[in-house]
């Protein structure tokens, strides 16, 4: 017997901590922006932070430029997202959280 499963769109949060010696951080915001939409994502929200202090360093940085972006996405290409976010050299750290209902 086939069962048809029913793929719904659940909300997700990614936060992003860029290298801060980029020239033009909102210009990789985008190019990440760029990235959800290529898996799907809908909804998508950009707050950027901009540059902040870290508490210790990262890549032995102790400044990191900061973007959180608010997106609904199906829960099967969450995977996807984050392995083509890990590729960019630009992001120091990431990470993805599904929203609470």
């Amino acid at each position: 017997m086939l069962v048809e499963r029913r793929r719904k769109l659940k909300g997700y949060e990614m936060m992003v901590l860029l290298d801060p010696d980029l020239e033009d951080p909102k210009g990789a915001v985008e190019r990440l922006g760029e990235i959800l939409a290529a898996v799907g994502a809908e909804g998508v929200n950009v707050n950027f932070w901009g540059r902040r202090r870290l508490a210790y360093p990262v890549r032995k940085k102790g400044d990191g430029v900061y973007a959180v972006f608010d997106f609904s996405l199906y829960p099967d290409q969450v995977h996807e997202l984050d392995r083509r976010v890990k590729l960019r050299e630009e992001v120091m750290r990431h990470i993805i959280v599904c929203q609470e209902e």
